[in-house]
């Protein structure tokens, strides 16, 4: 298949780079292996495993998921040649209406330097699962045997090849187990050895780009920045035009591509890190230095190393853009890195423009009149202006990990221009993500066609995102296991596929889900009343990652406080019951603090949410949404003394952030997480639990 062609492409321009230095070769970016549904449905087994390959010039085992067809949904073999197992990531690309269905194989090698190994001695074992981010879908757990899971991350599955694993540091007795025979690396947490299957139904989805990833905590940081992560896309991109047929038109005779961002660092023996040091080299590149193209040197302890930056893959690859430009959809798929992006001429001057078209995967409509307004909803993602034909254009943007973004580029003039995709400094207040040149630019002469954008809320976007928000409910029962016989099954043994004795008292199931029984937990706001979320640190003094919630009344005042604490996956954080099929969704208003003086970025699974502004206390409306995000960087608390991270300072007004305000809407039921995405605070502890039930059944007769 065209992957394979691509791929031996890489590897000999990426030798030929290693032989001849890194300047002297620049080679075309080649696209990532596309797998497209085929008649409403994409079959696939992924493979979790590690691959020896060419890194930036330099020999390195990453972990990259080994990607091939199957011949239907529970095919357990590869259709020939159709494998694809590129460190850059592969590309799904699905209808709106689809169904994904997933072998995950886990074929990774232990991890003896996981977050926490010596707290939960399994994740030496390196277990996996498997997240759509950005896709609203449900997060179903299966129900019994040949019921796939959706999306659902209170999973691990783990490789039998490595029962004996130990933490680095641990006991030689303190091995793989040490849960008890069979346990996970967390309590209530599902477990499953060598494979387990999924499925992702879209209901007619909106389009726009998502990814995959793993999302085992303690582990995610590891398996993301080995090279563990994909793009998805759902639609085409003139969808993002709505019904405009010039937009349409336009978009449709664009030449485009997907760059996929990763980052991992090597250390002078070759050995891939799984735990990344922001230190591993200078910020900044230093005075007689070569350029940093894709990749800087280490310093100190890592000297002789190299953190090599690639656009699917490849190491500071050339794009050439023709006349009528170019759009690009851009995923940061690094573990931990932010990127401060800039298309910026080689010696010096101001970057280039970039008409910012979507946003995590959702378009931005004629920004025209509400500027100021979309300007607010960025979350300092990018400053915009006016660029004509109420277009929005941007110098730079800030895209932390898991953002993705679809810009136009291209050269406004009769002259050809030579540019540079690279990426600043990026402060966090932590860590100082140093500046990389990504890319080699050439841009042809010519003239950007117009790109009349559709009224904001009315492209595929704003409009249809809220609508499926609204619409999509539990998927389960599974078509091919009815509900009366997968309770059945259940009640007569546990679940094959999972392991014997597993604790599964608070996996949400089957009556709660539908409704046939209620939470006496879960309630929802009142009017008036919004939610409160705290990133903190639950030990102050001590480097440590937390949260907290709380709920405001209307009164201003602050009840049902939940300790600052790091991830428990057995306490639920957050619960709520859903609208009845047809009403609108439960949407609440939630204010995120950040207590610290280090960046975060929130994400929530399983929905979208908007900015709304501080003054916006009353109910968050539908039509209030300009831009829908699924990730967003919370404003830090200024440098106060006495700021330790703790809820007793902000109280005390040591801390003095500003808050960002968000509305959210809910529809999908299930068990589901909210955290922080830079994975090195996530798997540190930087993450909680939220359910979301059906409403009461209503009753028969």
């Amino acid at each position: 298949m065209a992957g394979a062609a691509q791929m031996r492409h890489r590897l000999c321009a990426g030798l030929l780079a290693g032989l001849l230095g890194t300047a002297a070769v620049a080679a075309p970016l080649q696209d990532p292996p596309v797998f497209a549904s085929e008649a409403g449905a994409l079959h696939l087994i992924l493979t979790a495993r590690p691959d020896a390959q060419l890194l930036g010039g330099r020999q390195t085992t990453p972990w990259v998921y080994d990607v091939c067809r199957r011949a239907g949904p529970t095919a357990t073999e590869c259709l020939p040649g159709t494998a694809a197992s590129p460190y850059g990531g592969v590309h799904l690309r699905l209808g709106p209406d689809d169904r994904l269905n997933i072998r995950l194989v886990n074929r990774l090698p232990p991890a003896p330097d996981a977050e926490a190994c010596i707290e939960h001695p399994a994740l030496a074992g390196n277990p996996t699962n498997l997240h759509t981010h950005g896709l609203i879908v449900e997060p179903h757990r299966a129900m019994a045997p040949g019921d796939p899971y959706g999306d659902y991350v209170f999973l691990e599955l783990r490789n039998p090849a490595n029962a004996g694993a130990r933490c680095a540091g641990a006991p030689a007795h303190a091995g793989h187990g040490a849960h008890g025979a069979g346990g996970a690396s967390h309590p209530d947490t599902d477990v499953v050895d060598d494979a387990v299957e999924y499925r992702f139904d879209l209901h007619r989805h909106p389009p726009g780009l998502f990814w995959f990833h793993p999302h085992v905590h303690g582990l995610t940081v590891n398996q993301v920045s080995s090279g563990m992560a994909g793009a998805i896309s759902v639609g085409a991109l003139a969808e993002y035009c709505g019904t405009d047929a010039t937009c349409r038109s336009t978009i449709a005779a664009t030449p485009s591509r997907l760059l996929i961002l990763k980052d991992s660092q090597i250390a002078a023996d070759g050995t891939l890190q799984h735990q990344q040091d922001p230190t591993f080299c200078a910020p900044r590149r230093g005075r007689g230095e070569a350029p940093r193209q894709g990749h800087c040197a280490g310093t100190g302890p890592a000297r002789g190393g190299r953190w090599v930056h690639s656009i699917n893959g490849q190491h500071y690859p050339a794009i050439a853009v023709g006349a009528v430009g170019e759009i690009w959809q851009v995923l940061n798929a690094s573990a931990s890195r932010g990127y401060d992006l800039a298309l910026e001429p080689p010696g010096g001057g101001p970057p280039l423009p970039l008409e910012l078209l979507a946003l995590d995967g959702v378009a931005i409509g004629d920004g025209a009149a509400s500027l100021a307004r979309i300007q607010a909803e960025l979350a300092g993602r990018a400053v915009l202006f006016a660029c004509g034909d109420g277009a929005l254009c941007t110098r730079r943007l800030r895209l932390l990990p898991s953002a993705r973004v679809a810009v136009r580029v291209g050269q406004a003039g009769p002259q050809p221009r030579d540019a540079v995709l690279r990426t600043a400094v990026v402060p966090t207040g932590g860590d100082d993500w140093p500046a990389i040149d990504l890319a080699a630019v050439t841009l042809a002469p010519g003239r950007l066609p117009p790109l009349p954008r559709p009224p904001v809320g009315e492209a595929a976007t704003v409009a249809e995102l809220l609508g499926h928000v609204a619409r999509v409910r539990l998927a389960a029962p599974a078509d091919s296991q009815p509900l009366a016989a997968a309770q059945a099954a259940a009640a007569a043994a546990p679940p094959a596929m999972l392991a014997p004795g597993q604790a599964t008292a608070y996996a949400i199931d089957p009556a709660l889900a539908l409704g046939l029984r209620q939470d006496p937990a879960c309630g929802n706001l009142a009017p008036g009343e919004r939610r409160r979320i705290y990133f903190g640190n639950p030990t102050p003094g001590k480097d440590a990652f937390g949260l907290a919630s709380s709920i405001i009344g209307a009164d201003g005042r602050e009840r049902a406080l939940t300790p600052m604490r790091s991830f428990d996956p057995t306490t639920k954080n957050i619960c709520l019951t859903a609208a009845r099929d047809g009403a609108p969704p439960v949407i609440e208003t939630w204010e995120v603090v950040n207590l610290t003086a280090e960046a975060h970025n929130f994400h929530l699974h399983q929905t979208r949410f908007w900015l709304r502004p501080t003054a916006a206390l009353g109910a968050p409306q539908p039509r209030e949404a300009l831009a829908l995000e699924d990730n967003a960087e919370v404003p830090r608390a200024r440098a106060t003394k006495g700021c330790d991270g703790s809820i007793a300072a902000f109280r005390r007004g040591a801390c003095r952030p500003p808050l960002l305000r968000l509305a959210v809407p809910f529809s999908q039921i299930g068990d589901f997480v909210f955290h922080c995405h830079i994975l090195e605070h996530e798997d540190g502890g930087m993450m909680a639990r939220i359910r979301v039930v059906a409403p009461p059944a209503k009753p028969q007769g």
